[in-house]
């Protein structure tokens, strides 16, 4: 076929060392391969299997040291929660954040949590989590750790310095806007759709829907609406259903025009 290593960095978007670990990993060498170096036929599928759009290799080998996998590894690998890529351990770093950080970052679509956490299975089926405390044990101890990989752990950082801004100051220089408004608000850029959790107050509804709009690094929501649900709890005397509203408040995140 005749490609060499530098070919392959243009058409896989890779730098010299990705394509160099790969080979070195897979030949048991140590030197660099140097970037004229031609590829066999069966390199260059494993390129193209591995790196390409079709990435039908990406469950055998961790995505950023090109780490084979056993069977075992396939079964309890890791994923970077950013990217999504495949990791090993070794390239897996596990940030452990604030309660507070962490239940706003399920609110955006910026980290992929691929687990379902058990309260969340058990909330959807009656469990009381208020009164056995259950819940705050539970996420306090196994929940609020977000895996990424290396590339992505500097993007981490600066994410949760800037949600921890956004729920101690910014919120408060966040505006919200009914959609009920009649007037016009002049904004800029393509608005941010966000929503909050259910809460029994609106103002709590409120405040967060500021603190999602302040992390976007936005100043006013337009379009503010709430979503009514009705839940149930059995009363304190154990006799009956008490029966209560909850409100989760949506809207449109922008940035005001000021000219």
């Amino acid at each position: 076929m005749g490609k060499t290593i530098k070919d392959c960095m243009k058409e896989f978007n890779l730098d010299k060392d990705t394509i160099n670990n790969y080979l070195k990993l897979k030949y048991n060498r140590s030197s660099d391969f140097s970037v004229t170096t031609k590829i066999s036929d069966q390199d260059y599928y494993d390129l193209t299997e591995r790196f390409g759009d079709n990435c039908s290799l990406e469950n055998n080998f961790c995505c950023s040291c090109h780490k084979y996998y056993s069977p075992i590894n396939r079964m309890f690998g890791h994923r970077c929660e950013k990217c999504g890529r495949r990791l090993c351990r070794s390239c897996t770093i596990k940030e452990k954040i604030d309660w507070d950080i962490f239940r706003m970052f399920k609110r955006t679509s910026i980290y992929n949590f691929r687990h379902n956490t058990l309260c969340d299975e058990l909330k959807r089926n009656g469990f009381d989590f208020e009164r056995t405390g259950f819940y705050y044990i539970y996420t306090c101890i196994f929940s609020c750790k977000i895996s990424v990989c290396k590339e992505c752990f500097p993007q981490l950082q600066q994410d949760v310095k800037q949600m921890r801004y956004a729920i101690d100051k910014g919120y408060n220089n966040v505006e919200l806007v009914s959609e009920r408004y009649q007037g016009h608000k002049k904004v800029t850029g393509n608005g941010i759709r966000i929503s909050t959790e259910y809460y029994r107050d609106k103002r709590d509804a409120d405040e967060e829907l500021k603190k999602l709009a302040a992390f976007y690094s936005c100043d006013i929501v337009l379009q503010v609406y709430y979503h009514k649900m009705i839940e149930e709890t059995e009363s304190e005397s154990g006799k009956g259903i008490y029966h209560f509203s909850v409100f989760s408040a949506r809207g449109l995140a922008y940035k005001k025009a000021y000219i």
